[in-house]
């Protein structure tokens, strides 16, 4: 629906979470938890009720935009995007709308890339970087 991509941005600004998503004009999950693992949980945990929702985050780097992929989302909005990033969710025919566009994501230090920045160059597939990402969370130091 046209309006999920606004009540999602509105939501994500208004109660400063870090992520939102919404569906029939309905916020079907929302948390201020940073990072990709809030999508990641909710992927899990509703992965087909999810196709053609929207999404407003806060951060969307190439990980994070193959699990948008993955999850069907029809529409994203992000406060900070990566350029690739952005190319890759408009090449999947995702609408996508954005505050700030920068040449790729840095880690918190801003001294290098983001650890799931670099993790994405090795994906094959979105179905990989689910796979890669999940398991990077379940087995943290393998």
């Amino acid at each position: 629906m046209i309006n999920d991509l606004l009540i999602a941005r509105s939501l994500l600004e208004t109660y400063n979470h870090s992520i939102v998503i919404v569906k029939n004009e309905k916020a079907v999950y929302q948390s201020d938890e940073g990072g990709i693992k809030p999508f990641l949980n909710a992927l899990i945990t509703f992965k087909e009720d999810l196709a053609g929702a929207s999404v407003a985050d806060k951060i969307i780097g190439m990980s994070l935009a193959n699990l948008l992929v993955y999850g069907k989302i029809s529409k994203v909005y992000s406060e900070l995007i990566s350029e690739n990033a952005k190319a890759f969710l408009e090449k999947n025919n995702i609408t996508v709308k954005y505050k700030v566009e920068v040449p790729f994501i840095l880690n918190k230090s801003k001294d290098s890339l983001c650890m799931f920045e670099s993790m994405a160059k090795d994906f094959t597939s979105c179905a990989d970087a689910f796979e890669k990402i999940n398991n990077f969370f379940l087995n943290p130091k393998a």
